[in-house]
């Protein structure tokens, strides 16, 4: 839904309340369908507060549950009130309630739907466990939030430079639990081992036994005498030891 019809439809909401709060006062009651489009405007607005106008008309639905056209409620003598049901207005069921706080109170919740849709890292090709994510390996495509689960990147900087985890096909959503920084040390890599010694750095050539990423801990053999020590990986082809 474009920004114009989002205005339109605002307008109407505005439109039908006046006529609505007409039609309320001959007969006494409130207008089922005038309380319906109130708690949309309510809504609206808090969703517009969240997001933003220009996101709200492009990437967000809105659907409230009909009233029953036969439910009488007296007519208030004190402005509407208006609540959210829940603070989480990023997707999914939440409910209004509107209330009467006059002589004679009354309150009732309607449900409503709210879908947000966005655009959301997917792989662009099949990609294999262990490859590092380059900018030609994903692409964007706008799917609805509600229906593709936790963890879903929508920038592209969160990932570069990344390991995956596990494969990916062809169109598959990308998530964070996916990725992990990468292994820049591997098993049988040839390491320079360096260590500290009455203040002078001491390096001799070792050969890693283990995978490791920055700051992990790896096991290395030393070249010369054979020992296993244990040290940190500091730099691609550099372990320190403890």
């Amino acid at each position: 839904m474009g920004y114009r019809v989002f205005l339109r439809v605002a307008t109407c909401w505005l439109l039908s309340l006046t006529y609505m709060a007409a039609w309320a006062a001959e007969d006494g009651f409130e207008n089922p369908a005038a309380l319906q489009a109130g708690a949309a405007q309510f809504l609206t607005e808090q969703l517009t507060g969240r997001f933003g106008a220009q996101k709200f008309a492009s990437d967000i639905e809105l659907k409230l549950m009909p009233l029953d056209a036969r439910l009488r409620l007296a007519r208030c003598s004190n402005p509407l009130a208006y609540s959210l049901n829940s603070s989480n207005l990023d997707a999914g069921q939440t409910s209004i309630k509107v209330a009467c706080t006059s002589s004679t109170p009354w309150s009732l919740m309607i449900p409503a739907q709210i879908t947000r849709y966005g655009l959301v890292a997917v792989a662009k090709r099949s990609l294999a466990r262990g490859d590092w994510l380059q900018p030609s390996d994903i692409e964007f495509t706008r799917q609805n939030l509600g229906q593709i689960g936790p963890n879903y990147v929508d920038n592209i900087e969160r990932l570069m430079g990344l390991e995956l985890k596990r494969p990916l096909r062809e169109g598959e959503t990308l998530r964070m639990s996916y990725v992990a920084a990468p292994k820049i040390v591997r098993t049988g890599d040839q390491v320079a081992l360096e260590a500290l010694a009455g203040g002078l750095q001491v390096v001799a050539q070792g050969v890693a036994m283990g995978n490791g990423q920055l700051g992990e801990a790896v096991r290395v053999k030393n070249a010369s005498s054979q020992r296993i020590v244990d040290a940190v990986v500091v730099a691609p082809g550099r372990v320190q030891t403890r």
